[in-house]
């Protein structure tokens, strides 16, 4: 019998069923999709029984929602018995994405640094086991949206693949000043940490981890950490 993993983001709600050491992602649905029609994930795991049920979620509604589905779920949270110490201020408020992510990193040592590239861009640090506290700035998507929003003439772009300097139209312009704007500022952080390892994982890692030349790219970093952390509880 298999566990049953869901993360909860802020853009998509991502289920998977873990076996033995591998993530097997079923489905993804738009988190407000999923908060709008909670029915569409019991619809499809109705025939389904999981040995254990583990949930990340750093959205209130849906955390909400998930516990209605899954009463007796474990969510990550730093109350939790964990597989590393946490060092911060406040670790009520450290998203349970961050503490999964962080455990899920100890599969490849003890130190280590977490570039999680989704609505926002997280870059986290785990020292000795210890996380340590980490550096939030706006994801690619949301510095493209915010333009469009404070601006009368840039267009939103939707797609960000290109770099160009100088760029030789407003989309090229934009793309490359969203993309290089992320890049040095991860790459000043990874200066400051001072890591031998960098796992990169979250929506948009796919587009960064090409200018990002040591990363480890781990896509299931998150259902890794999930996993990690039912095990210690």
């Amino acid at each position: 019998m298999a566990d049953l993993l869901v993360d909860a983001g802020n853009t998509l709600t991502k289920v998977a069923i873990w076996e033995g050491e591998k993530a097997w992602q079923l489905f993804k649905l738009p988190t407000p999709r999923f908060l709008s029609h909670p029915e569409l994930l019991t619809e499809k795991l109705k025939s389904f029984i999981w040995k254990r049920v583990g949930i990340s979620s750093v959205v209130r509604e849906a955390t909400d929602a998930l516990r209605k589905i899954f009463p007796n779920a474990t969510f990550v949270s730093a109350n939790l018995n964990l597989p590393i110490k946490i060092d911060y201020k406040t670790p009520e408020t450290l998203g349970a994405d961050r503490i999964a992510n962080a455990c899920g990193g100890l599969e490849f040592g003890e130190s280590f640094t977490v570039v999680s590239a989704g609505t926002a861009v997280v870059i986290d640090l785990v020292r000795d086991s210890v996380f340590q506290g980490g550096v939030i700035f706006p994801g690619l998507k949301t510095m493209a949206k915010a333009l469009n929003l404070e601006t009368s003439q840039l267009p939103e772009i939707e797609t960000l693949q290109r770099f160009q300097i100088p760029g030789k139209s407003t989309t090229e312009c934009i793309e490359s000043g969203i993309l290089i704007t992320t890049i040095g500022g991860i790459k000043e952080v990874l200066k400051i940490y001072e890591t031998d390892t960098i796992l990169i994982t979250g929506g948009d890692s796919e587009i960064l981890k090409k200018f990002l030349e040591n990363a480890i790219f781990v896509p299931d970093l998150t259902f890794k950490g999930i996993s990690k952390i039912l095990d210690q509880n």
